[in-house]
């Protein structure tokens, strides 16, 4: 009886020291990952709607995608917006102002290195620049990554159903 307890009793032990040390470490860490998750979207936000200084976060009922909604000092709104691609989630950040996007970032994603991931680089994401909700679909598709471009698409639609949505109830 003894072979097998001894044994059990030094693997529970094991295990609780391991995760007392992760439980520890993440607490550590936590704080820090997040201050750093926090810089990243304070930085893709002044990227993406440059001419805001101030962004204020927008609570309330959007529409499916949209993660966060801010309002800049500018009047412009800049949304963080999560897609499902091919390959996974693709999360993106745009701005839009007067109508029209200002620019889009990619935050992240997991679609196919070479096809999918064109879609995602800041060259397509540019060709949206300065677009409005009845022309941004004029910009063509990344050939062979349909489902991609698709997604991409969808997100921006997403962001003008969250402006119009937003500017209407600013107007009420």
């Amino acid at each position: 009886m003894k072979d097998i307890i001894k044994p059990i009793a030094v693997l529970g032990t094991i295990c609780l020291i391991v995760t007392a040390l992760l439980a520890y470490i993440h607490s550590v860490t936590a704080p820090i990952i997040s201050a750093a998750e926090q810089k990243t979207a304070q930085e893709a936000r002044l990227e993406v709607m440059p001419a805001a200084s101030i962004f204020d976060a927008v609570h309330g009922d959007l529409p499916e995608g949209v993660t966060e909604a801010f309002l800049c000092d500018n009047g412009g709104y800049v949304f963080q917006l999560t897609i499902r691609g091919y390959g996974g989630d693709i999360k993106l950040m745009c701005g839009v102002l007067d109508g029209k996007l200002t620019k889009i970032k990619t935050l992240s994603h997991n679609e196919t290195s070479g096809i999918g991931s064109k879609v995602v680089s800041g060259d397509y994401g540019n060709s949206f620049i300065g677009k409005t909700e009845s022309d941004y679909l004029s910009v063509d598709s990344v050939s062979g990554a349909t489902i991609s471009s698709t997604a991409y698409k969808k997100a921006l639609e997403t962001a003008f159903e969250a402006y119009d949505q937003l500017t209407k109830e600013a107007t009420r």
